[in-house]
């Protein structure tokens, strides 16, 4: 997945910064072995990050790292051709 998301992003050093939806860290800490962020990471996930094992084991270290924003969907955002097939 790295490898992939290097050659879709089509940089080789670094960037501003990272931006994580759906997940707790997961995808990350390879990123980061690669890239050079000059900004903290965001995640926007439905929970916010603990120490719990599921989460240490996703985002694939103990501590946690950047900030978090969370996602909470809403119908508003929904246009109004989806809301009338639902």
């Amino acid at each position: 997945m790295c490898e992939q998301t290097i050659a879709l992003l089509e940089v080789e050093s670094g960037s501003g910064r990272y931006a994580e939806l759906g997940s707790t860290g997961r995808y990350y800490d390879r990123l980061s072995d690669r890239l050079d962020f000059s900004e903290p990471p965001v995640f926007v996930h439905t929970d916010k990050p603990s120490y719990q094992p599921r989460d240490i084991v996703e985002r694939g270290r103990l501590s946690k790292v950047g900030s978090f924003l969370r996602w909470a969907p809403t119908n508003r955002w929904r246009s109004p051709k989806a809301a009338s097939i639902s």
